[in-house]
């Protein structure tokens, strides 16, 4: 018994793990019953382009990274060389400033994310660079027009345009939503011809689909769906050859299933 005990305890640890694993399944479960939820269809878009946008994520940030390493590189490069002459424009509080935000190149790199991100506006960090009479000032604002111009827009373009992707319905959707079409259709159709059989058997005979054609509803319903039905009783006749039983009567359920495949 206690070497039971033992080996029970022993496996504690990976019981655990195995109940957390079937935790899992059933989220994933809840989860595929929101996609049939179309009150929940906008907010599984939105995760969705969220997930099949990280690899895009990353390369974007990659190239933000890469333009402003070599904009700062020219940069503090540029600056580093005013410097170092006699007589420069930068002393003192300036210097100390410059020095603050262009001090190394991923300092320059901080900089310049800050000036296009909102992190500070770019106009005192360009007067401080206009001291300068070299070409720093101008590689600034190349830099400035290049990202408010060039680069947002190409990632944003680029988001966009994998959104659009993946806003397209699949064939899962489709189905569903078809499937959920139908359903609405047969409950309109049933209660069109439920008005019309006045005996209420649940059958519909050649009279009541007579009648039933002049119901505005269901001439709204044909027209939308581009259906035409000029005889009436040809194709009453259609479906009661279709049956197999007799003329007198044909079953509601079949003649509202009938009326749902001739959709156009």
């Amino acid at each position: 018994i206690l070497s039971l005990f033992g080996v029970v305890f022993s496996d504690a640890a990976y019981k655990v793990g195995f109940m957390r694993s079937l935790r899992l399944c059933k989220l994933a479960k809840v989860l595929r019953v929101f996609r049939t939820i179309r009150f929940f269809s906008e907010l599984r878009l939105m995760f969705d382009c969220v997930l099949e946008s990280m690899v895009s994520l990353v390369w974007c940030f990659a190239m933000v990274v890469f333009i402003a390493y070599v904009f700062s590189l020219l940069i503090v490069q540029g600056l580093a060389a005013e410097l170092r002459e006699p007589h420069t424009a930068y002393s003192g509080e300036t210097e100390a400033e410059l020095l603050r935000e262009f001090g190394s190149v991923g300092l320059g790199m901080m900089s310049l994310l800050k000036s296009t991100t909102g992190g500070h506006d770019w106009g005192p960090i360009y007067e401080l660079l206009r001291l300068s009479d070299g070409f720093v000032p101008v590689a600034f604002v190349a830099y400035i027009v290049f990202f408010a111009l060039a680069a947002w827009n190409i990632v944003t373009s680029l988001f966009v345009e994998r959104a659009l992707k993946i806003a397209q319905p699949d064939v899962e959707t489709l189905a569903m939503e078809q499937n959920m079409q139908d359903i609405e259709d047969a409950e309109e159709l049933t209660n069109i011809f439920s008005e019309v059989d006045v005996d209420k058997s649940g059958t519909i005979s050649l009279g009541e689909l007579e009648s039933v054609m002049e119901h505005p509803k269901f001439r709204s319903y044909l027209r939308v769906r581009g259906i035409e039905i000029q005889d009436a009783r040809l194709f009453y006749r259609m479906m009661a050859s279709v049956v197999g039983g007799s003329d007198d009567e044909i079953d509601l359920r079949f003649v509202v299933a009938a009326c749902l495949r001739m959709k156009g």
